[in-house]
């Protein structure tokens, strides 16, 4: 789990440096959003309050996949990303280039 973080860090970093704000943005919101609704699940599991927890659960799933399959599809494929996307790779494989050769 510490491995993804680190990646996430350095993904973020890369974004940000590469001017790409407004795509890591998005691909965080759609992480972030189900977070919450699961974290709610298990504190109703703590509770002991099962049929809630279920409730809880199955509201998270939904949103999970809307917002993770669905949601982060649709940002990527969607026109204003692709043409950000097309004018800015070379940029990003500027930025890329020198991070791996200079180090973080």
């Amino acid at each position: 789990m510490v491995v993804h973080h680190i990646i996430t860090l350095f993904l973020l970093f890369l974004s940000y440096t590469s001017n790409f704000v407004r795509v890591g943005s998005l691909v965080l919101l759609t992480h972030d959003v189900a977070d919450g609704i699961l974290e709610l699940a298990k504190l109703c599991k703590y509770a002991k309050r099962d049929r809630l927890c279920d409730v809880v659960f199955g509201v998270f799933t939904v949103v999970w996949v809307a917002t993770r399959q669905v949601g982060k599809v649709t940002i990527v494929q969607s026109e204003e990303v692709l043409h950000f996307l097309e004018n800015r790779s070379a940029l990003l494989m500027k930025r890329l280039g020198k991070v791996v050769r200079d180090g973080i």
